[in-house]
C-alpha cells in the first residue's frame, strides 16, 4: 500500500471483471479467458454459444456510448439506464449496453462472474426483447435475477449486392430466477476506459451458426424444479 490509499505494484494481469463477447456476424458467443504464455497475458475465446446459461443482472444494466480501440481498452461513457445518456464524447463511439452476469458451471471456468458489452445492433435488439420480458416477471420474483439462455439467432440481412452483410441477433430467454449470490455489480457508469478491447462487429467473420435445437422456458409447474437445478448450476 502507497502513502496514495493504493497499491503501486505493477499490474498482474487479470485484475478486471473477465468479459464475454457475442460476434454477430457469427452468432456466437465466446468466454474470453486470460492465458499466461509465460511473456504476459493473451486472450483465448472459449466457444460457449450451445451451453450458454448466465444468471443475469439486468437490474443494473448501464447505457451510452462505447469506443472499440484497437490494441487499448475500450473507451466508455455510461450511465444507469433510466438515466438520461451522456455526451457522445466521439463520432467512433456508438450506442451499447453494459452489463454483468454469472455463467453456470458447465460453461464458466474458473471465473463465472462476468461482464459484457456491445454495440452492435442485433445484439441491443436482442437484449431490449429480453429486458421487457424481465420488466414483466419482475414483480413476481422478487430478490432474484433471471435466468438466460440463448434459444436460437436470427439472421438480418443489411445492405444490398456487394455491400450485403448478414448479421445474426440472440433470442434470449428467462428459464427461471435465482437468487443475486455473490454476483456483485461493479459499476462503470461515470468512467471512461475499462475492460478488454474485444469489438465483436469488428471480429473476421465466422461459419454461420446451427440453429438446431432450441432451449425453452420451463413451465410454471416445473418452477420448483428448476430453481433447483440452478442451485445447482451456479452454486
Amino acid at each position: 500500500m502507497s502513502v496514495f490509499g493504493f497499491s503501486t505494484e505493477p499490474s498482474k494481469g487479470g485484475d478486471f471483471t473477465p468479459i464475454i463477447k457475442y460476434n454477430a456476424r457469427a452468432g456466437k458467443v465466446f468466454r474470453i479467458d486470460r492465458a499466461d504464455n509465460g511473456a504476459g497475458f493473451e486472450n483465448e475465446e472459449v466457444d460457449i454459444t450451445s451451453e450458454f446459461k448466465a444468471i443475469m443482472d439486468l437490474e443494473n444494466i448501464e447505457v451510452g456510448w462505447v469506443d472499440f480501440v484497437a490494441g487499448s481498452a475500450p473507451n466508455f461513457a455510461l450511465v444507469k439506464m433510466g438515466e438520461a445518456l451522456p455526451p457522445r464524447p466521439s463520432d467512433r463511439h456508438k450506442n451499447c449496453v453494459r452489463f454483468m452476469l454469472k455463467l453456470a458451471k458447465s460453461c464458466g471456468g474458473d471465473k463465472p462472474i462476468r461482464e459484457i458489452a456491445s454495440p452492435a445492433k442485433v445484439f441491443l435488439n436482442g437484449v431490449e426483447a429480453l429486458y421487457k420480458a424481465y420488466e414483466k416477471e419482475r414483480a413476481a420474483n422478487p430478490g432474484k435475477l433471471p435466468v438466460v439462455t440463448l434459444t436460437k439467432v436470427l439472421p438480418v440481412k443489411t445492405g444490398s449486392g456487394e455491400r450485403m452483410s448478414t448479421n445474426y441477433q440472440p433470442v434470449f430467454a428467462i428459464t427461471s430466477w435465482a437468487p443475486r449470490g455473490d454476483l456483485v455489480f461493479a459499476p462503470k457508469a461515470g468512467t471512461t476506459t475499462g475492460g478488454d478491447a474485444v469489438a465483436d462487429e469488428r471480429a473476421l467473420p465466422l461459419t454461420p451458426p446451427s440453429t438446431g435445437s432450441t432451449k425453452v422456458s420451463p413451465p410454471k409447474a416445473k418452477a420448483k424444479e428448476a430453481e433447483l437445478a440452478d442451485a445447482d448450476d451456479f452454486g
